[in-house]
């Protein structure tokens, strides 16, 4: 059955302003990053129109009820990270619904969230602006084994 799923700590989040124009090449200039990072919160991009874009280390997935996970489309102001292309593949391969589509914090503040990168995994979202998010740390841990050991995302 392969090793037990690593339960990584949950990262608060809050929500900044996006950077306007192309954001893929947002690691070229730090500066706004820096500013963005400082403190003890992880940073939630949003969109001029409200939508939730990514973190500044990772991509952004909710987890529906129905076990639906639901990822921001790829745009300009948001990177096709590889693990969030990995998980998408992986969700396919076994049955797991997915949903690409745009999201506002409102929709977020309801669901299960975390992000993925290539170096965290699978990171749980603790809450966002201090208001505490729906948990799922044990699922969240199975994504991440399935990215790091392969296997199926598990749908309970």
């Amino acid at each position: 059955s392969g090793p037990a799923p690593e339960v990584r700590p949950a990262s608060p989040a809050r929500t900044v302003p996006g950077r306007s124009g192309l954001w893929r090449h947002k690691w070229a200039d730090r500066t706004y990053l820096a500013g963005a990072e400082a403190g003890d919160s992880t940073p939630l991009f949003i969109a001029g129109d409200g939508t939730v874009l990514e973190t500044s280390r990772g991509n952004v997935f909710l987890l529906r009820d129905d076990g639906t996970l639901v990822t921001p489309p790829l745009r300009d102001d948001l990177l096709p990270g590889v693990t969030r292309r990995a998980l998408l593949d992986a969700a396919r391969d076994c049955g797991r619904p997915t949903d690409i589509r745009a999201f506002d914090v409102d929709e977020l503040m309801g669901c299960v969230a975390f992000w993925t990168s290539s170096l965290s995994g699978a990171v749980p979202i603790e809450s966002v602006d201090g208001t505490m998010l729906p948990r799922n740390d044990d699922q969240v841990a199975r994504f991440a084994a399935a990215l790091v050991f392969g296997g199926e995302p598990s749908v309970r």
